[in-house]
């Protein structure tokens, strides 16, 4: 199916062709849609159009639809990659759709820069995710008493998170971007992670770094530390220690 080799756009305007082509575009397992001007559009067409996708990537250049997005979630419900990245993308409680019991297949989840109605959207997220190999968080925050932009906390500030971030046994690849690992008991997060294979972190002290040396060390291939704004390369354990 040449489909799968198309932008998003390219596939939105095959299908607007004639029945031929739009029966070529029901194969699609695989979509990158852009959020820009015409967001709204792109994504209602993806609702319309699209179910029983594998990966959707969602790149927001401009303010997101929560609702639309929810309601693709829900068309697509045995996803088992789901990515968003953007600056400042507000999906409060749109992913829903994919928390506690649902998407049980999901294995690589990608969030950057992601806004939350509250942190149990994102501890719900990740609840029986048993299949799910690889996790990015990077910068994302949760609403903390009520809906202002101002009162926005990281999610890593509270530790809840990493219990179930924790309980995910089946992990192979772990980037905390923007985390304040100080303040968190690396046992909590890293103990049950015994598949673990590449971490990257931010904001990690000496203490906590040899913990997860411990924790981890059997299987962990590469260990990313960056600060300062700055990512200084790609560091394995043995050369830690």
């Amino acid at each position: 199916n040449i489909m799968i080799y198309q932008e998003f756009d390219e596939i939105a305007k095959c299908a607007g062709l004639n029945s031929s082509w739009r029966n070529a575009t029901s194969g699609v397992k695989s979509i990158c849609i852009k959020i820009g001007r015409h967001g709204k559009e792109k994504l209602k067409f993806a609702i319309s159009r699209f179910f029983g996708l594998g990966n959707i990537h969602i790149k927001c250049w401009r303010e997101v639809d929560p609702e639309l997005v929810s309601q693709l979630l829900q068309r697509n419900p045995d996803i088992k990659k789901l990515t968003i990245t953007g600056c400042f993308t507000f999906l409060r409680n749109a992913l829903e759709p994919l928390g506690k019991r649902n998407a049980l297949h999901l294995e690589e989840l990608i969030l950057d820069s992601c806004y939350f109605s509250c942190l149990n959207d994102v501890i719900d997220l990740l609840e029986n995710k048993n299949s799910l190999r690889v996790l990015h968080l990077n910068d994302n925050r949760a609403h903390h008493d009520c809906e202002n932009w101002r009162h926005l906390v990281p999610v890593s500030k509270d530790s809840s998170l990493a219990f179930r971030i924790g309980k995910l046994h089946n992990l192979e690849e772990l980037t905390l971007r923007n985390w304040d690992l100080k303040q968190i008991d690396a046992r909590v997060m890293f103990s049950g992670l015994k598949r673990l294979r590449k971490l990257s972190l931010k904001g990690i002290n000496d203490s906590t770094l040899l913990e997860i040396a411990l924790l981890c060390g059997k299987t962990l291939q590469i260990f990313e530390l960056a600060g300062d704004g700055r990512t200084y390369g790609w560091v394995t354990l043995n050369g830690i220690r």
